[in-house]
């Protein structure tokens, strides 16, 4: 029963702030790049620009210190734009900040106070997504690993078991193909793990 009261408590509070989320939207003309912004004389505001033309879409994702998605948004982008996200009602704390778009991942983390918002930067992060290729029956993977972290790439059968696993350490720059041939026709499924996050990509081979 406790669990349930939390679970509710935490649903009515995420229900809550969503409406204090939403500060401005309008036009701003020279950031390429989607990022964070801290808004002038905004206390508790910050702002997600971008004027990249290559992304169809971008989702903001906010979390709290408990990991509790308090905001996802996809955004379509067709154009510059700047939208700011208001938290001075909601609790004083540090709270993760994630923008994807269609290459990466940033994270960001901004730490409000009673009247202030700074982003802490030594603690922003880009994660590169992976990007596969199959050509015949080899599978091409390729990826920028940054943060050298260790890589785990798994191929599993339509069965879910998982029939081939590497993992990558010490690399930054990954590139690496996969003899399919010996398989049999059917549905695979690629899973690569990097910076606690899973990305996955469905192999048909005839």
């Amino acid at each position: 029963m406790k669990k349930m009261t939390k679970k509710l408590n935490s649903f009515l509070f995420v229900v809550a702030l969503i409406p204090a989320l939403f500060f401005t939207s309008n036009i701003f003309a020279n950031d390429a790049t989607p990022h964070l912004k801290i808004v002038p004389g905004k206390n508790n505001a910050f702002t997600l620009i971008s004027n990249n033309a290559k992304d169809s879409y971008i989702t903001i994702r906010i979390f709290d210190d408990r990991g509790l998605n308090l905001l996802e948004e996809k955004i379509e982008v067709n154009r510059a734009f700047s939208k700011s996200y208001d938290l001075s009602k909601i609790p004083n704390g540090i709270y993760e900040v994630e923008i994807e778009d269609s290459i990466s991942f940033r994270k960001y983390f901004v730490n409000t106070t009673l009247d202030t918002i700074k982003i802490v930067e030594k603690n922003k992060k880009k994660i590169f997504k992976p990007t596969f290729i199959l050509k015949e029956k080899l599978l091409m993977l390729n990826l920028l690993n940054l943060g050298n972290r260790e890589v785990e790439l798994s191929l599993i059968n339509e069965k879910g078991e998982n029939i081939y696993s590497e993992k990558f350490q010490n690399s930054i720059v990954i590139h690496k193909a996969f003899n399919l041939s010996n398989l049999s026709p059917g549905k695979y499924s690629v899973e690569v793990k990097t910076e606690g996050k899973y990305f996955y990509s469905e192999v048909k081979l005839k």
